[in-house]
This record gives C-alpha cells, sequence and structure tokens, in this order.
C-alpha cells in the first residue's frame, strides 16, 4: 500500500468521525475528503453535545486503544493502536496495513495484534491489560 493511498484511508477514515461527532454542521464526507483545507474544524466545535473524553486505566493496569479502518465494504483495510499507563503516557504505538478486510475483521486483527504486542513487552509481568475499541460488535 502507498503513502498517498494510506493517507487517503486516514482521511476517509477522519471524515466519517466528523460526520458522525458534529451531523448539525453542513459539509458531507465527500466535502471533507476532496477539499480537507476548505474544512474549518472551530465551526464544527460549536455544538453542544457532550463528548466522551479518554479514561486512563487503573495504577495496575495498562490500556490499548485500538481501531481498524477499510477503504471500502471489503478492501485495503490498516489496523493501529496506542498502549497507555495510568498517567496518559504512551508507551507504544502500532499501525500496518493488513491487506484486505472488512471493518470487522479489521478491529479484530487490531485487537490481537495489540494482544501479542503486550504479551512480548516487558510490561505483562507487572500490568494487566485493557483492551478499548470503538466498534460495539466486536467488543461485545
Amino acid at each position: 500500500m502507498s503513502v498517498e493511498h494510506l493517507f487517503d484511508l486516514c482521511l476517509q477514515r477522519l471524515s466519517y468521525w466528523c460526520a458522525a461527532l458534529w451531523s448539525n454542521v453542513a459539509f458531507s464526507t465527500t466535502d471533507l475528503i476532496s477539499c480537507p483545507k476548505n474544512f474549518s474544524l472551530f465551526a464544527c466545535m460549536k455544538d453542544k453535545r457532550t463528548v466522551s473524553s479518554w479514561i486512563p486505566p487503573p495504577s495496575y493496569a495498562l490500556k490499548f486503544n485500538t481501531d481498524g479502518a477499510v477503504s471500502g465494504s471489503f478492501e485495503d483495510a490498516g489496523i493501529g493502536g496506542c498502549l497507555r499507563n495510568d498517567k496518559s503516557k504512551c508507551l507504544i504505538l502500532f499501525s500496518k496495513s493488513i491487506g484486505i478486510s472488512n471493518a470487522t475483521s479489521a478491529e479484530i486483527i487490531a485487537i490481537s495484534e495489540a494482544c501479542m504486542l503486550f504479551r512480548n513487552l516487558v510490561w505483562s509481568n507487572s500490568f494487566k491489560l485493557i483492551i478499548e475499541n470503538n466498534n460495539k460488535l466486536v467488543v461485545d
């Protein structure tokens, strides 16, 4: 996968998140993807809805936030994750292409990758692992 294609995947995912977060703003995901420079985040932030924030893990645990992204229903996909401690310090990041996949599989692969990484780290003997993912189907 080329850098340009990966950038396009990230921009597409970002546009869907923005559209979901600020549904009352007059822009489409196509607008954001085709002309990101014309998109004003500050106009969107006038929305009064409450947005949940990241909650650190307890001191005896580390939290891996994972995500999977797909360009379409069954196309090029990528995964990523961030492991943080109770002070919100990022301890490790990962991201990589996984080839052709669907959204649910990409999310599952991201969680699996996070578990494999954690198992091989020195922290796995001292801390419990909490996995956080935004896909309700995968989490439930």
